[in-house]
Parts: C-alpha cells; sequence; structure tokens
C-alpha cells in the first residue's frame, strides 16, 4: 500500500492560519507599538513646545490630547 501525500495540501494547511488569527496578531502589534511610541512622542511634544516658549498654550495641549487620543483608539481596538 502506497500513501500519497499531496504537499501543496500538506503545505496550505501547514503554513496557512484562518485570517483572524493574522488580524490579532496586527491589532496586537499596533498596540504594543502604539504604547511603546506614545511616551517618546509625548516628551519630544513638551521638548518642542519648551523650546518654542509655548508650553500650556492651546496647540500644545492640543498636540498632547489627540496624541492620547489617538493611542487609546488604536489600543482599543482588541
Amino acid at each position: 500500500m502506497y500513501v500519497i501525500i499531496d504537499f501543496q495540501i500538506a503545505l496550505k494547511a501547514t503554513w496557512e492560519f484562518p485570517q483572524p488569527y493574522w488580524q490579532r496578531a496586527g491589532v496586537l502589534l499596533n498596540m504594543v507599538a502604539a504604547s511603546t511610541a506614545s511616551p517618546t512622542v509625548s516628551y519630544q511634544i513638551g521638548q518642542y513646545f519648551k523650546s518654542h516658549d509655548a508650553e500650556g498654550t492651546p496647540a500644545h495641549l492640543l498636540a498632547h490630547a489627540i496624541l492620547g487620543a489617538t493611542t487609546a483608539a488604536v489600543s482599543s481596538l482588541g
């Protein structure tokens, strides 16, 4: 008795994951990237406005608010 293996089917079963798994992995990666970058970006925003003597201005506060909203939106996708 001989067993014939269809390598294309075997590779497909081994290497292809259902789309929801790839989607979840992408969302997780986005969440980690946003959470990791947020403190650095926040620091850079602060330094920019400090160097232009614009601390506490509406533009400064708006920049931090946009960063916070973006980070929250990306983090809540999961």
